[in-house]
């Protein structure tokens, strides 16, 4: 026991990890069972959707083509036009060419699970990393990858969307790129930023991607104006950044543009464009199954969650907690739909965000708030501690 808390004690990081590790492993251990003992996803989109779309591109694959186009759906389809194919998404093909090694000649579905739960441990290592550099305290960035990774929006249906889960996993890792971007200016980490830009958009679900980068570039904003940069500066790297990022997604981005402007979402009415929760969906904040919604309660965070939130509200009064405060409250509001004015406001300003419907998406930024204000509640609690003593 002396060892393990010697080992604890010299390498806090690495133990942090392993616990996250072991918390996945205790989440998902039922799905690696054999069928007759084990769960898997609710039928649906994960299985009549995003099992079909492996499964044609790792047929043709294995055959050595490329899946471009596929015949197999109605009189053929632009299989790589539509996003949520995935199919420049490099986690995908590192699955495919795994398969292919182990001789598989189809696509099978626990390939599909392990790929979609292996983003749950890579949302929480990132979250984490994002989350000690932001707050400054390891434990409060332990318990706040926690509350992001298997709180109630990555829970719910997300992983059954893989698109959905895969965009959001590189959001805190896009945010710490672009911090330490904001601070330091240097040339790795803009590379890296725009590499992590690329992947979520390659991850394929176009609304994930730009509730992150609204908020990536309100957070980049946030942090190069306190590190003393000048807007100069900061218009000319962002417009930097997404210059190359488009250069990177281009492959991707044409045909999906052309795809979804022939799409009939993009000609919906505001109506169905502005569904979003119902004002009572707040409860959703500490009960589940209440409100209008029965399997999915994305704004879950606890009552312990919502306590420590409150305690960094009332503890915190730096600009960290201001800007977090604010970006979740403005999620928040958006997720509401029609139901509340912003929607409206951000309807016809925002850039793009006519474009998508199911406004309650928006709660994936009220996850990230909550988990980034759960982990500065804590810095400050074990602070006024240490103060104490």
């Amino acid at each position: 026991m002396t060892t393990i808390y010697r080992w604890i004690r010299t390498r806090p990081v690495a133990a942090h990890l392993l616990i996250l590790f072991f918390l996945w492993l205790l989440f998902f251990w039922r799905y690696f069972l054999p069928a007759a003992d084990g769960v898997v996803f609710p039928d649906g989109d994960f299985t009549q959707q995003f099992f079909i779309f492996r499964s044609v591109a790792y047929q043709q694959f294995a055959s050595g083509h490329f899946p471009l186009w596929t015949d197999c759906f109605f009189g053929g389809y632009p299989f790589h036009a539509d996003p949520q194919s995935q199919l420049f998404y490099p986690p995908v093909w590192i699955n495919f060419g795994i398969l292919k090694l182990l001789g598989y000649s189809h696509f099978p579905l626990i390939a599909l699970t392990i790929e979609a739960i292996s983003h749950y441990l890579a949302i929480s290592f990132f979250s984490y990393f994002f989350l000690r550099e932001e707050c400054g305290n390891r434990t409060g960035a332990l318990i706040g990858s926690v509350v992001l990774a298997y709180g109630g929006y990555l829970t719910g249906y997300p992983p059954l969307q893989t698109g959905n889960l895969e965009t959001a996993t590189w959001m805190p890792l896009l945010l710490l790129t672009l911090r330490h971007f904001a601070l330091t200016g240097s040339s790795r980490s803009a590379v890296a930023t725009v590499a992590i830009y690329a992947l979520a958009f390659f991850a394929g679900h176009p609304q994930t991607f730009l509730l992150i980068t609204y908020l990536s570039i309100g957070y980049y904003c946030f942090r190069a104006r306190n590190a003393g940069r000048g807007w100069i500066w900061i218009l000319r790297w962002l417009l930097t950044i997404f210059a190359l990022v488009t250069l990177i997604v281009a492959v991707q981005l044409l045909p999906q543009a052309q795809f979804l402007s022939l799409s009939t979402r993009t000609h919906l009415p505001f109506d169905q464009l502005a569904h979003g929760f119902a004002p009572q969906d707040i409860v959703q904040f500490v009960l589940t199954r209440l409100g209008s919604t029965e399997l999915w309660q994305p704004l879950y965070v606890g009552i312990l969650g919502l306590t420590l939130i409150c305690i960094a509200i009332s503890l915190r009064k730096d600009a960290t907690t201001r800007f977090w405060l604010a970006a979740g409250l403005i999620a928040l509001l958006i997720s509401f739909g029609g139901n509340v004015a912003l929607y409206q406001l951000a309807h016809w300003m925002m850039p793009f965000f006519r474009l998508f419907r199911g406004q309650e998406r928006a709660a994936m930024l009220v996850a990230m708030a909550a988990a980034t204000l759960v982990s500065l509640a804590v810095d400050a609690l074990t602070g006024q501690m240490l103060n104490n003593q």
